[in-house]
């Protein structure tokens, strides 16, 4: 079983290193510069869990803004990305976040995310047009 589940994150791994690579720097700053909302997230070896009940937006502003609004809270910061690594750095507050790229296209982002400690992928879906 255990084997099995290593095959499927390497294949996982793999498409999603390939499908990050297809775009280049400017492309995938392009494609970020709108508003996204959280949609569902999936820790590794577990089943996806969709996200309902509230909602999380982030808006990744073509200037480097960051703002995500959730229902607790409102946030202003900034963003920046490194291509060689497909890693976006998010600044809010006082710390930095990192999280890798495993697939973007026009309507969905996924990356790497760790919620209630447990490391996984977040979906993201693209809010109408900005």
């Amino acid at each position: 079983m255990k084997m099995i589940l290593l095959i499927i994150i390497i294949t996982f791994g793999l498409h999603s290193i390939s499908s990050a690579q297809k775009h280049t720097e400017k492309e995938i700053k392009e494609l970020l510069c709108h508003k996204w909302k959280v949609a569902s997230f999936q820790p590794i070896g577990g089943e996806i869990k969709k996200v309902s009940g509230f909602s999380v937006f982030m808006t990744f502003g073509s200037d480097g803004s960051l703002l995500k609004v959730d229902p607790k809270d409102t946030i202003s910061g900034k963003w920046s990305y490194d291509h060689k690594v497909k890693l976006i750095y998010l600044k809010e507050k006082n710390r930095t976040l990192e999280h890798k790229i495993i697939t973007i296209n026009a309507d969905e982002l996924i990356i790497d995310a760790k919620l209630d400690g447990k490391d996984g992928y977040m979906t993201l879906k693209r809010v109408g047009e900005d």
